[in-house]
C-alpha cells in the first residue's frame, strides 16, 4: 500500500497531514511545515482529508507566490528597512515581534504588513477538522504596529522537528536521549509559543530543573506525580550540576536550531548556567590509584568474572588502550587485523556499529602485555562472530549490562570513591601518556579525539600503527595490572 508523504500516523494510530512550507513563506506562517491531526485511524477517511487539506495548502502557496502586489512588496528596495517577526498564536491570531520600521516608508511598509496579514488568514481561514476557522487579523492603520495577540512555532512542535532533523544525524539512543531531555522543559515551561520564551522563563526553568531528582521517572516515587507535586516534596537527592548542565546544553541547540531556521531572533538559554567552577576540567572524573587497580585485577576478585571471556578482557582492554566501553562491547572478531607485524584494533562502523565520532574510526595497536597473555588465542576461538558474543544488547548498547555488571562489582571490590567509573580507564592511560609528555596529537589518535588546528587537524595525515605502537608500550602499570 502506498502511502503519500504527506500523511503520517503518530503513535497513536491518529493519522496527519504534514506538508513543507515554501522557504519564501516561512516567515509568515513562523516554521517550516504544517502538520494538522486529521482526527481518525481509518487509513480510506484520513487519505480522502488529507487530499482535501494537501490540495488547499498546494493551490494557497501558489497563489502566494505568484502575487504582483507581494513580489512587488518584497522586493522593492525602498522596503528593506523593515525587520519583523511574525509570529503565531495558537487561537490563530498573529502579531508582528522586534519590529523595526523606517519612519519616513512608514506608510509603503504598513502595506507590506497588511498584505502579509491577508496572505496569512487566506491559508490559516481553513478549517482545521473539528475545530473552527481561525479568528482573521486585523492591523491598526498607524505607523507602528500595536501589540497583538501572538503566537509561533509551540515548544513541543519545535523539540519534535528538531528531533526528526537529528535522525539522519544520531543514532536511535542518542535520539531518545534528547527526547527524554527535552520533553523536561516541555513540562516545566508548558506547550508554550516558543516566541514567549525569554530570558526570564529560561532562567525560571533553570531554577525548577536544579530541583528535580534524578532518574525521576524511573523512581516508585517520583514517576507518577506532577512536576509541582515533586517540588512541593523537596527531594533530598536532586540532578548533579554535570546532568543541569547537560539538560542545559540540549535546551541551548534546540534554540540554537530555531535561530538557524529563522523562527526566532534570539537564544534565551545562552550562558543561562554560568556558575563558578569549584573544579579543574581534569577533576570531574577520576583515574584509577594502584590500590583500585590492584583491587579490580585481584585474582580472587576476578572469579566472578569467571565463565564470562567479556569481564575477564574488557577491563584489560580497556587498560591497556584507552577504548571506550561501547568501541570493545561490539567489536567483532574480524576487528582485530594485523597491518606489517603489528596486531590492532580496528575502531570502525562497520554492519551497524556505533562511533561516537568521526575521528573514533582508527587504528590503534594491541598492547604486548595483552599479546603475552594470549590474547590471539582468545580472538582466534571467536572467528565469524561478535568478539564477545556474551553481551546483548541493552537500550541499544552492547556494553549496557557490562556496564552495569562493572559498578557491582568495582563497589565489591571497595573501588567506591566519587568520580571512579568504567571511563576512568580513559583517563589511567591519558594521565600516564601526559606525564611521559607524548605529543597530543598521539594521544589523541589513540584516544579518538578532535586535534584542533588546521596544520594537523585538516592537513594531516592518520598516524600508521608504527608510529602509535611505542606509545602504547607506554602504558605501565607494573605489577597492578596482569
Amino acid at each position: 500500500m502506498h502511502v503519500p508523504s504527506y500523511l503520517l500516523k503518530n503513535s497513536f494510530g491518529i493519522y496527519h497531514l504534514r506538508l513543507a512550507v515554501p522557504k519564501k513563506l516561512r516567515y509568515l506562517f513562523g516554521r517550516r511545515e504544517i502538520k494538522k491531526s486529521l482526527q481518525t485511524r481509518s487509513y480510506r477517511e484520513a487519505l480522502r482529508k488529507a487530499w482535501k487539506l494537501a490540495t488547499f495548502y498546494l493551490e494557497s502557496f501558489e497563489k502566494m507566490a505568484k502575487t504582483n502586489d507581494y513580489e512587488k512588496l518584497i522586493n522593492d528596495p525602498l522596503n528593506q528597512k523593515l525587520k519583523v517577526n511574525i509570529v503565531r498564536r495558537p487561537d490563530g491570531n498573529i502579531e508582528f515581534q522586534n519590529l523595526e520600521m523606517d519612519p519616513d516608508k512608514a506608510d509603503i511598509e504598513k502595506d507590506l504588513l497588511d498584505h502579509a496579514v491577508e496572505c496569512y488568514n487566506k491559508v490559516q481561514a481553513v478549517p482545521v477538522i473539528g475545530q473552527s476557522p481561525a479568528t482573521p487579523v486585523a492591523i491598526p492603520h498607524q505607523p507602528q504596529v500595536a501589540q497583538a495577540t501572538t503566537g509561533s512555532m509551540s515548544l513541543a512542535e519545535l523539540v519534535h522537528e528538531y528531533l526528526d532533523e537529528l535522525k539522519g544525524h544520531c543514532d536511535s539512543r542518542t535520539i531518545n536521549n534528547y527526547a527524554a531531555q527535552l520533553d523536561t522543559f516541555v513540562e516545566i515551561l508548558g506547550d508554550v509559543p516558543i516566541s514567549t520564551i525569554d530570558r526570564k522563563r529560561a532562567r525560571e526553568s533553570l531554577k525548577i530543573l536544579k530541583q528535580l531528582p534524578p532518574n525521576r521517572n524511573k523512581s516508585k516515587i517520583f514517576k507518577d506525580l506532577s512536576m509541582a507535586s515533586i517540588i512541593q516534596l523537596a527531594p533530598s537527592k536532586v540532578m548533579s550540576p554535570t546532568t543541569v548542565k547537560l539538560y542545559i546544553e540540549r535546551i541551548t541547540g534546540l534554540f540554537q536550531y530555531a535561530i538557524t531556521e529563522e523562527y526566532v531572533v534570539k537564544n534565551p538559554f545562552v550562558n543561562i548556567n554560568k556558575e563558578k567552577q569549584t573544579r579543574r576540567p581534569d577533576e570531574e572524573r577520576q583515574i584509577f590509584e594502584d590500590e583500585h587497580l590492584k583491587a579490580l585485577f585481584n585474582p580472587e576478585n576476578r572469579k566472578d568474572a569467571a565463565g564470562r571471556e567479556s569481564r575477564y578482557w574488557i577491563p584489560l582492554i580497556a587498560a591497556y588502550s584507552g577504548l571506550r566501553l561501547e568501541e570493545i562491547a561490539q567489536m567483532e572478531a574480524s576487528d582485530i587485523v594485523q597491518i606489517g607485524d603489528i596486531f590492532c584494533f580496528d575502531i570502525n562502523g562497520h554492519n551497524g556499529k556505533h562511533l561516537k565520532n568521526a575521528t573514533a574510526d582508527r587504528q590503534v595497536p594491541i598492547h604486548s602485555k595483552l599479546l603475552a597473555n594470549y590474547f590471539m588465542i582468545f580472538v582466534q576461538k571467536q572467528r565469524g562472530q561478535r568478539l564477545f558474543p556474551d553481551l546483548t544488547l541493552g537500550n541499544g548498547r552492547y556494553g549496557h549490562h557490562f556496564s552495569k555488571w562493572f559498578s557491582r562489582y568495582r563497589k565489591k571490590c571497595g573501588v567506591v570513591e566519587e568520580g571512579l567509573t568504567f571511563h576512568s580507564f580513559r583517563h589511567n592511560v591519558a594521565t600516564q601518556l601526559k606525564y611521559r609528555d607524548v605529543d597530543v596529537t598521539k594521544v589523541a589518535a589513540i584516544l579518538g579525539h578532535t586535534v584542533d588546528g588546521q596544520s594537523y587537524g585538516r592537513y594531516g595525515k592518520p598516524y600508521k600503527p608504527e608510529h602509535l605502537r611505542p606509545v602504547i608500550e607506554m602504558i605501565d602499570y607494573g605489577d597492578a595490572v596482569l
